[in-house]
């Protein structure tokens, strides 16, 4: 028989929208969402009428044409000779819980995910290729169109990897108004936007819009000392923003897991690019200054040349500022910039002393050194250290010759490692320098006495100068021809009393 309604209470109008005279008197039909057969509504209804109460899902229409998923309860009244009369049905909305299930089988899912995404990245891989195995894996949760990973250092962005429809590859520059907004929105943990082609982003904005990008979701990757980049995700759907909010701690999640892992590397990668950033603000300032220190011949005691150093106005060693700076790729940079004021500051110093200059091989092999020393008077030697590394002895031979004969070579700190004995053999150079190792105590030492007196296969040797009268004259004695101490740039060069 065809039903009909005939009540409702204000419940029903609340849940569905319709008023009370909008649905008496009209066929239940009215809350049809289609969304079920007819075989199942002649089910509930059978059911019903056999006198047995039926309870179930229903997906109902409201009056405004959305669904809402409801649990009814049809049951049936009877009538005085026991026969079913009427129904009464009761629903109870339930679409906020169907929505926390699917969010829970969907975290679920995303767990998997990541934990599928852990298993397949190598701890031990570059922070490239674990950025490339995060995005791979993102991009397979669904609505993503893309995926990146963004370095923040020095006031910059680098991309790091990306998949999908981002436009940049690894290693390339976002525009620094772009970084510099992630930088300021990234420590307050993962946020959605929509993408704007903002003036100041250039044709990066309009590339990026014009790969249909919408919205983004970003969380921030993050290290012991903070921010150190982000991890963001990008969807063309115009309904981006609605299942976007729903990655967020999925994303965060990836983005927790990728500081965990990357964060020795980008650390590294931030301090040395604030290192670079040093190195070049020393540079530019000249915060440095040369010294001089006199090299005496031990038979008559005068004067005959001078070792040039450098010495920094933060008063860090030397040698930690100049391996900074080959590390920052700025070796040469700076080897230039402190021998362009020795050789300045040098114009004091008496005429007839050759200068000794300490120089990396790589700063001869660039040819730079050449173009520096044109033109000087003076003698020059040029001074290796043990610790550098020669991989071409036979291109250095020649590059050194290419200076010209007023540079001689020096060799220095023989006998502190085992690369000395090859540069002296390999260069045969005009000076060793013997470490202090070898000297100390030497007027007490016949072994010392007779190693150092074994130099004379060389032309010249010299030392860092132990004090002592004792020490000197057994120098003299084993034929040690030079040592060396300390002027001041402006201090006058004079024979050792």
């Amino acid at each position: 028989a065809d039903k009909t309604i005939v009540y409702v209470n204000p419940s029903f109008t609340r849940l569905y929208g319709y008023p009370p005279e909008a649905v008496v008197g009209h066929p239940p039909d009215v809350l049809n969402s289609g969304h079920h057969t007819d075989a199942f509504w002649e089910a509930v209804w059978d059911q019903a009428a056999s006198g047995r109460p039926w309870t179930g899902l229903v997906v109902n229409r409201r009056a405004n044409g959305t669904v809402v998923e409801v649990e009814a309860v049809i049951a049936p009244v009877f009538d005085g000779t026991g026969s079913v009369a009427s129904y009464v049905q009761t629903d109870r909305d339930v679409t906020r819980e169907r929505e926390l299930e699917s969010a829970m089988v969907r975290e679920a899912h995303e767990r998997e995910t990541i934990e599928a995404a852990l298993e397949r990245i190598d701890p031990g891989a570059t922070v490239e290729e674990i950025a490339a195995v995060a995005c791979a894996e993102i991009m397979n949760l669904p609505g993503i169109d893309s995926a990146c990973v963004i370095e923040l250092v020095a006031g910059r962005g680098r991309m790091v990897a990306s998949a999908g429809r981002f436009i940049l590859a690894a290693g390339q520059w976002i525009p620094e108004a772009r970084a510099a907004h992630l930088m300021a929105r990234a420590p307050h943990g993962p946020w959605l936007e929509p993408w704007e082609a903002l003036p100041e982003y250039g044709t990066y904005g309009e590339e990026v819009a014009a790969a249909g990008i919408r919205t983004l979701a970003i969380a921030p990757v993050r290290g012991p000392s903070g921010v150190l980049g982000v991890l963001a995700v990008g969807s063309a759907s115009s309904e981006a923003a609605v299942f976007l909010v729903d990655r967020l701690p999925a994303l965060a999640t990836f983005g927790a897991l990728l500081g965990a892992m990357t964060a020795p590397h980008l650390e590294k990668r931030r301090l040395e690019a604030a290192e670079r950033t040093g190195i070049a603000s020393i540079i530019e300032a000249e915060s440095f200054w040369p010294a001089f220190q006199p090299i005496v011949e031990l038979r008559s005691g005068l004067i005959v040349g001078h070792e040039a150093l450098t010495r920094f106005e933060d008063g860090r060693r030397p040698d930690l500022v100049f391996g900074f700076a080959a590390q920052a790729g700025l070796g040469i940079e700076l080897e230039l910039a402190t021998l362009r004021a020795i050789l300045k500051a040098s114009q004091a110093l008496p005429e007839d002393t050759y200068l000794n200059l300490n120089v990396s091989p790589d700063l001869v092999r660039s040819r730079e050194m050449g173009a520096l020393l044109e033109g000087l008077a003076r003698p020059i030697a040029l001074e290796l250290t043990e610790h550098a590394v020669i991989d071409d002895y036979d291109r250095l031979r020649d590059d050194l010759k290419f200076l010209g004969p007023n540079v001689r070579l020096a060799v220095d700190d023989a006998g502190a490692g085992y690369a000395s004995l090859r540069h002296i053999l390999e260069l045969k150079p005009d000076f060793v320098k013997l470490d202090i190792a070898l000297v100390h105590r030497i007027n007490r030492d016949a072994a010392r006495q007779a190693l150092i007196a074994r130099d004379r296969l060389f032309r010249r040797a010299s030392a860092d100068s132990p004090r002592g009268r004792g020490n000197r004259d057994r120098r003299r004695a084993a034929s040690h021809h030079r040592a060396r101490g300390l002027v001041r740039p402006g201090l006058p060069a004079r024979a050792p009393t």
